[in-house]
């Protein structure tokens, strides 16, 4: 509504202007649903507008209309701020030879360190890109392997089996629980890490690249932290487990001798899969 307001004022002046067009006739006058109300597009006249055009097209994943727009900021005012903007859609619209050449400009303008760091980083990527692409197209694809033939291996583990199982104790039932919890919640840090790390690499500015790129360090390090201490807590799990077991050996039943330890066997075998068997008490 409010954009068709101009178009009617200037006709009301218009008219008031020149009566005859009123006394023409209806039809020397445009119906109204024939007028376009469609806002023109007004064009930049400013490095700061031209770079805003580019940030909003970038978002909108026209990576060619963002080229376009930060290349007219870029002749207005040759900061270096265009050529990494640049760079990045040249990126992600998959041109990375235009997008290193652009990194490489924005490296030789000497930006501070941090910001170097980040242009290399894309480059990196550019060029190993580009060479993952190159190998592919120059390697055959290679011959399907012909499958083994399935091998039958047969153990015999004899271990005494402990009169209380280790599972039915708390304090160890505890430590494997949270050795599993630390080990997957570790994980699933470093999994946020890798996807922050992406996000980081289309980031369109550098304010915005640098605060997920330590993010992602950050979860990173926790991640790994994580799963270290879930592996110290798993290991006094098995350490409490083989004790366990060994606390039990040479028990004596009720007639005064020691029992024999009651063997386990395992046993391997082929097929489709890995078949095992275990076989004694537990």
């Amino acid at each position: 509504m409010m954009s068709t307001y101009p178009h009617r004022l200037a006709a009301l002046l218009a008219a008031l202007a020149i009566p005859s067009v009123a006394l023409a006739g209806p039809d020397r006058l445009a119906p109204p649903e024939s007028r376009d109300d469609t806002p023109t597009f007004v064009e930049p006249t400013t490095a700061d507008e031209w770079l805003r055009l580019g940030l909003e097209r970038y978002e909108a994943g026209d990576f060619a209309g963002a080229v376009a727009a930060f290349e007219r900021g870029h002749a207005l005012d040759p900061r270096p701020a265009f050529l990494f903007a640049m760079a990045q859609a040249e990126r992600r619209r998959g041109d990375c030879a235009a997008a290193i050449l652009l990194y490489e400009r924005f490296l030789a303008a000497s930006p501070p360190e941090e910001q170097a760091t980040a242009a290399r980083d894309q480059r990196d990527r550019c060029e190993q890109a580009l060479g993952a692409h190159a190998t592919a197209e120059a390697t055959p694809p290679a011959a399907a392997p012909a499958p083994a033939a399935p091998r039958v291996i047969t153990r015999t583990v004899v271990v005494t089996a402990p009169h209380r199982p280790w599972y039915r104790d708390v304090v160890t039932d505890a430590l494997v629980g949270g050795g599993v919890v630390l080990i997957a919640g570790g994980l699933g840090l470093l999994a946020s890490a890798g996807a922050t790390a992406d996000d980081a690499a289309a980031a369109p500015t550098y304010p915005e690249h640098e605060a997920l790129r330590d993010q992602a360090a950050s979860r990173q390090t926790l991640g790994w932290a994580t799963i270290g201490a879930g592996a110290l807590v798993g290991g006094a799990a098995v350490w409490r487990i083989l004790r366990h077991d060994g606390r039990h050996d040479g028990r004596h039943d009720g007639t005064g001798e020691a029992e024999r330890p009651e063997p386990r066997g395992v046993s391997v075998g082929p097929g489709p899969g890995l078949g095992v068997a275990l076989g004694g008490r537990f």
